[in-house]
């Protein structure tokens, strides 16, 4: 829990000495995403299986994944922007204590990459987009046994931030 306040506290400062922002509220972190829809399984597939799934249906039954917002707005452009996180075989890795996340978006039959992660199988997320980096979207944080990634989108890409916890929520 300590350690969990003093990323969101340091979060919250950087984005404050970058300009003003309102007090955020950040939910306890949860379980995240469904099934892989049938309409995504296709170009997920292509992705998982060039990425050396040996099995591409396996892979896409143990994925999880969901419509990420990235413009507070919810703009036109951000509704085809995806989260997945493969939960299959070498995709997961103990020494990271999470699974390959991915946030990325369908473009006809080909799954698009953006920025690719380790990182635990809770979420949350900030209530508010801060005021630094021309961010673009909450930050999310995603929480493993004893790491947390915290990721927020800006006009030049994903910043990703890990950080080892040393009293991990529960």
């Amino acid at each position: 829990m300590r350690i969990r306040r003093l990323l969101l506290a340091f979060l919250i400062a950087c984005f404050q000495l970058l300009g003003p922002a309102a007090d955020a509220l950040v939910a306890d972190p949860r379980e995240f995403g469904e099934p892989v829809p049938i309409e995504w399984r296709a170009p997920i597939g292509k992705f998982v299986g060039a990425l050396g799934a040996g099995d591409p249906q396996a892979a896409l039954n143990n994925s999880i994944a969901m419509k990420v917002q990235r413009d507070p707005a919810g703009s036109e452009a951000d509704t085809n922007t995806i989260l997945v996180q493969v939960r299959y075989g070498s995709f997961c890795q103990a020494m990271t204590e999470g699974c390959l996340t991915v946030i990325g978006r369908i473009s006809g039959d080909a799954f698009q990459p953006e920025v690719m992660f380790f990182a635990g199988n809770r979420m949350n997320a900030m209530d508010t987009v801060p005021r630094a980096l021309g961010a673009l979207s909450r930050p999310m944080s995603f929480w493993g046994k004893s790491m947390a990634v915290s990721v927020i989108n800006t006009p030049q890409g994903w910043v990703v931030l890990p950080v080892k916890q040393t009293n991990p929520p529960r």
